[in-house]
């Protein structure tokens, strides 16, 4: 949903009290975001939603910010951990993981 790709850590962020251990340039995936998520995108050097849409909140922040991000990734919570090392792309909206 956004373009470009980045090589960094997963910081999983079930919901939005939890957005304060996010720590600056890693890759925030939580289910979605709103309004109230937007201050965390400074932070973050990547976005992965579970649920989006090219318009949602997540995708058009993301674009704004020029961070990528995949948008629509479906168990993306439960398949990536906390500091796992991985290489998003937003432009094929692959998330690789790195060994």
């Amino acid at each position: 949903m956004s373009a470009g790709s980045v090589e960094a850590r997963i910081r999983i962020v079930e919901k939005l009290e939890d957005a304060d251990s996010l720590e600056k340039g890693e890759i925030m995936v939580c289910q979605y975001t709103d309004v109230g998520w937007t201050p965390y995108f400074s932070l973050a050097s990547g976005l992965v939603t579970e649920i989006g849409s090219p318009l949602s909140h997540g995708a058009v922040v993301a674009r704004e910010y020029g961070i990528p991000a995949v948008v629509n990734a479906k168990g993306a919570l439960g398949f990536f951990e906390n500091g796992e090392l991985v290489l998003l792309d937003g432009a094929t909206g692959v998330i690789r993981k790195i060994s």
